[in-house]
């Protein structure tokens, strides 16, 4: 079913499954592009291209750099390594290397501009609650406009951090959940920065060692349809679920229901196989 002209076809199901409040919106990096942040990819190369080369010379990073460049493809554009991986390198060998990433991230995710694009902020905010006026919605990205555009509409928001999360169920859950954690207010909250989801290790403790990330999300998938938007099969993110939620339904422990809302191009079949149902569409000027 369209609902806009040139919009998605969207299943009639989801539409039933929203209507029962039974649905929940999970959103990456995409959503926040029209505001002029950079999604997963594009902020760890620009992180990559930065430091790099202030590694060591014998420094495993410095002999991964040297072969990235040499690897790259000609738009110079894509990274051999998974991004986390990169973000891992980078951290390992700089000086001070995880606070010097983190502030780094912080001043490019920090945005103070007056006016930003939040009309898809706005309109999750509204999708997101159930007909009780609950909200149902979980983000990875770091950034804060879900707040800014809570406060310029006057929604209330409750908002939960990494890794105190609420369980996800109908009767105990209103809120934003900040999965892979939320920006501090100043880059010199180093505790707070360190609680970010960012590096291949960062999401081995969230995932597998400590496992609080994977309890939500297995909680989550039980309770409720979820429909990403704003990522790509790609994503560091969904590779960790996917790959999860496609072993666990081989097992039939649960039945786990995914719709993907992509602006990307996609294969329909690649998304299936990942445990997903993806839905396509086209949008013009949008962020891949």
């Amino acid at each position: 079913m369209k609902l806009v002209p040139n919009g998605p076809n969207i299943p009639f199901s989801l539409i039933q499954k929203h209507k029962e409040g039974n649905v929940v919106f999970f959103c990456g990096a995409g959503i926040s592009c029209g505001s002029g942040l950079p999604n997963f990819k594009d902020l760890v190369m620009e992180l990559f291209d930065t430091y790099a080369y202030d590694c060591p010379a014998d420094s495993s990073l410095f002999e991964s750099a040297e072969e990235e460049r040499e690897s790259q493809h000609p738009d110079k554009n894509e990274l051999k390594l998974p991004l986390e991986v990169c973000i891992n390198l980078l951290e390992n060998n700089l000086l001070n290397g995880r606070q010097t990433i983190r502030q780094a991230v912080w001043k490019r995710l920090a945005v103070n501009k007056r006016n930003l694009y939040l009309s898809t902020h706005t309109a999750l905010l509204n999708l997101a609650k159930d007909k009780y006026g609950r909200l149902h919605l979980v983000t990875t990205n770091f950034d804060h406009l879900f707040s800014r555009a809570s406060k310029k509409e006057k929604i209330p928001l409750k908002q939960y951090r990494a890794p105190m999360l609420p369980i996800p169920n109908h009767t105990r859950w209103d809120g934003l959940v900040y999965l892979h954690g939320l920006l501090p207010r100043s880059p010199k909250d180093q505790t707070a920065l360190n609680q970010l989801v960012l590096s291949s290790g960062d999401f081995g403790r969230a995932y597998l060692q400590e496992g609080w990330a994977r309890r939500f999300l297995l909680d989550l998938f039980r309770n409720y349809t979820v429909c990403f938007v704003g990522y790509s099969l790609n994503d560091a993110t969904l590779r960790y679920l996917t790959d999860a939620i496609a072993a666990d339904k081989d097992k039939e422990k649960h039945l786990f229901k995914i719709c993907t809302l992509s602006a990307q191009k996609m294969n329909k079949k690649h998304g299936r196989k990942k445990g997903s149902n993806p839905f396509l569409f086209m949008i013009i000027n949008h962020c891949t």
